[in-house]
């Protein structure tokens, strides 16, 4: 047997399998441990996770260590019928650091100066900048998508003004000269391309074409999730076309 190459990043500490019961207040997750204990843990997900975050799903969860931490567990992933889904956004911007850094991000040099939590100047801050010495400077935006429709990714699943500004900010970026970069990292590995979510945010599927439009350079990694950790395994195609609608109608508020 071939055996698993070592993911790109790993988490800390083992992860613990257990059994989702619910979310409530975006950051907050009920989950059930094999032995019947239920307790809460936290949610770093500010979007719905529709399609990922029904209760009785199997999930993943870390463990802090630290005792005094209000909500010492956070989820990690959620399995969707046979596909590992990463929930956790604070995971996403390591990761595709890490992906940068070997090279493995396409159009962004791997050995240049880079800079987490860059501002810009003009009121936005960005994931990464990479200064290469001889070359523009190259602004990096991350978003997380877990939302499945059929085999295609979709993002936003919630509506995200944010996210809109960060368009809005990469493209002015390149208007003054610079390089940007807007990065979809896939957290999941069941998708074969990736789509605007244009029935739950058309303000932000407006943008991302007018960004792409005025330069704006767009990228989707496709995730490999791993109870080890997090890694990609290629790209998938941006498809920047109408979005067909959901089946079903769009997906729900978390309550």
């Amino acid at each position: 047997m071939t055996p698993v190459a070592k993911p790109i990043w790993t988490y800390p500490t083992p992860l613990t399998e257990v059994r989702l019961v619910g979310r409530r207040k975006r950051f907050f997750a009920d989950v059930e441990a094999p032995d019947g204990r239920a307790f809460a843990v936290h949610c770093a997900n500010p979007g719905r996770m529709t399609s990922c975050g029904a209760p009785g799903s199997r999930a993943r969860i870390s463990d802090s260590g630290n005792p005094k931490r209000t909500l010492r567990w956070s989820l990690e992933q959620v399995a969707e019928t046979d596909a590992w889904v990463m929930v956790h956004t604070a995971r996403t911007n390591p990761v595709v650091e890490a992906l940068v850094a070997a090279g493995r991000v396409p159009g962004v040099p791997a050995d240049a100066p880079r800079r987490r939590e860059a501002a810009d100047g003009a009121g936005h801050r960005f994931d990464l900048l990479v200064e290469p010495e001889d070359a523009p400077r190259l602004w990096i935006e991350v978003k997380n998508v877990t939302w499945r429709v059929g085999d295609e990714a979709r993002f936003p699943d919630a509506v995200t003004a944010r996210g809109r500004r960060h368009l809005e900010g990469l493209a002015d970026r390149v208007a003054l000269g610079d390089r940007a970069l807007l990065v979809f990292y896939v957290g999941r590995g069941d998708v074969d391309r990736v789509r605007p979510a244009e029935d739950v945010d058309p303000a932000y599927a407006a943008a991302l074409r007018h960004a792409v439009e005025a330069g704006v350079e767009v990228v989707a990694l496709a995730g490999r999730v791993t109870a080890a950790g997090l890694d990609a395994t290629g790209t998938l195609p941006v498809v920047l076309g109408a979005t067909p609608p959901i089946p079903g109608g769009g997906p729900p508020d978390v309550p």
